[in-house]
């Protein structure tokens, strides 16, 4: 697929009744975590969820998502900003940087391997629906998870073969972004000319 193709990957809501095999994921979840990171940290991490009680309890949480339950593979993205304290402590140096930007990092990780799986999913065939109200209940998730400090879940992701095509969404933006060219210097864009 080009890159003409990357405005086709869709979310599907319906998956066939078909496993998808734990070597494909585990290689799907390789490809993820090879993409490029923000500040080359790597402070994302992705949970495969196998225990079919603790997809129904995220189900549960999420009650107008119900293809939760029925995905074939669940799986819980994670922005890890305890990575670099923890090194810092391993090593013996202080850990400066502990504010809001920590987060942020392991949150764009987070977003790229997201996208990054998707997009390796695609090519195999397999379609996928991102679930972002996993972070309306992030404490639930968390301790079902039993996810250590600073570790926060940023998306579930349903995995499966589809049953029926998948679909856009979001409403499409009002100009075409291709067209639109670079920026220009000295030419901040504002609101108004982003839309």
């Amino acid at each position: 697929m080009s890159w003409r193709g990357l405005p086709a990957i869709a979310c599907i809501g319906v998956s066939l009744p078909r496993a998808v095999e734990p070597a494909l994921l585990r290689l799907l979840c390789a490809c993820a975590l090879s993409a490029p990171s923000k500040s080359d940290l790597q402070q994302a991490d992705i949970v495969v969820i196998r225990d079919q009680s603790k997809q129904r309890a995220i189900t549960d949480l999420i009650p107008d998502m119900p293809w939760i339950a029925d995905a074939p593979a669940f799986l819980v993205l994670l922005a890890d900003a305890s990575r670099l304290p923890q090194i810092a402590r391993l090593r013996g140096k202080p850990f400066p940087n502990d504010h809001l930007d920590l987060l942020f990092n392991a949150a764009v990780d987070s977003a790229i391997v997201l996208a990054t799986f998707m997009r390796a999913a695609a090519a195999v065939g397999l379609g996928c629906c991102p679930i972002s109200a996993i972070r309306d209940r992030p404490d639930v998730v968390s301790d079902l998870l039993a996810l250590p400090a600073r570790v926060i879940p940023t998306a579930g992701l349903c995995v499966g073969w589809p049953a029926e095509e998948g679909y856009v969404t979001a409403a499409p933006r009002p100009r075409d972004h291709a067209a639109r060219g670079p920026l220009r210097r000295g030419r901040p864009r504002t609101a108004d000319r982003c839309l």
